[in-house]
């Protein structure tokens, strides 16, 4: 039969029992504490910054996460540290120096003695341990949800210099030609994706435009050079098939020079006519073409002479103005076939 006394050093067993199974939760739960509540907490600023949807109750259950998955971590480790009533009867005999009575009237050989006040106060809270962990995931807990965070303003698109574009319009308009070497063409290309594959930060830095200013008055100077080259060869082939009969010998001869220097100006170019029509032309020059040949080359002559006069409008300053080449000029020096150009 359990006697008064008896209960009472159960209840007070009980009573350390509880108290001691719960500083060993606190004590193992500490650290995942502070460590999972550091982690929730970058996790939930992170997510005030970038999400515009965010919402308080999102912050909430990240942490009541954090908190519960410490929990269950110190529970997990304070475990094995758990006492059994008959062990924490000893540990009472040995803090009251009641030598062993305990144990004795717990297995029937002696009776219980009674429980004095001071009995009842044994262990004692370590605050200071305690309270720090619990105390700093709070105030790291109060941080991420409270404190005022400026909205994060996303990255805009910097536009990309408008003569890039330019230029790579002007290219596939010469490419659409099919009358232009594609080389030079490739070459022009693969500069813009150069300049193109920078950072955004450095396109409208100064050596970036310098760059592509560069590489825009570089191609006004190819077609310069090939739209003169285009149409210094047309004018003197139109007079030799023309009015070849009509001219002397000397005026004959200053046209196939004039004709040679065009042909070995666009072969040293960068921007010339692909290989088959400076064949052709070359064949022109030497008077190898049938009529009908002939008159289907300076076709594509004049196409190309189109297209790049076009292209030097397009690049002209308001204002500027682009020479008359046209091949209305052509007819009007015809009448008199042996004048100088």
């Amino acid at each position: 039969m359990i006697t008064i006394e008896q209960q009472k050093w159960y209840h007070l067993a009980d009573r350390l029992r509880f108290k001691l199974c719960l500083a060993w939760c606190l004590e193992k739960m500490a650290l995942p504490l502070v460590v999972l509540t550091l982690v929730a907490t970058l996790i939930i600023l992170i997510m005030r910054y970038y999400m515009t949807d965010y919402q308080f109750w999102i912050g909430v259950s990240i942490l009541s996460l954090a908190v519960l998955v410490s929990i269950v971590i110190g529970f997990l480790l304070a475990k094995k540290h758990f006492e059994k009533r008959a062990e924490v009867l000893i540990r009472l005999e040995s803090a009251l120096n009641l030598n062993s009575t305990l144990s004795a009237a717990e297995q029937g050989r002696s009776s219980w003695p009674r429980i004095e006040e001071s009995s009842r106060d044994i262990l004692r809270w370590n605050m200071s341990r305690l309270y720090m962990p619990i105390i700093g995931s709070i105030l790291l807990m109060a941080a991420s949800l409270l404190i005022p965070m400026a909205e994060h303003q996303p990255e805009l698109d910097v536009a990309a210099p408008s003569s890039w574009e330019e230029m790579l319009t002007k290219l596939n308009e010469l490419e659409e030609t099919e009358l232009i070497e594609p080389k030079y063409i490739d070459e022009i290309e693969e500069k813009i994706k150069e300049l193109q594959s920078q950072p955004q930060e450095d396109w409208y830095k100064h050596a970036s435009l310098e760059a592509s200013e560069q590489i825009k008055r570089t191609h006004q100077l190819e077609l310069e050079t090939l739209n003169n080259n285009l149409n210094r060869m047309n004018k003197s082939l139109t007079l030799l098939e023309e009015h070849g009969e009509e001219l002397s010998n000397i005026r004959k001869k200053n046209l196939q020079e004039t004709l040679n220097q065009a042909m070995k100006s666009m072969e040293n170019s960068r921007l010339k006519p692909n290989k088959e029509l400076l064949k052709k032309m070359g064949e022109a020059a030497n008077r190898k073409l049938t009529p009908e040949e002939a008159k289907k080359m300076r076709e594509k002559l004049n196409n190309m002479s189109e297209a790049t006069r076009k292209q030097l409008r397009d690049g002209l300053d308001p204002g500027d103005q682009l020479p008359d080449n046209s091949t209305g000029g052509q007819r009007e020096r015809a009448r008199d076939p042996n004048a100088e150009p």
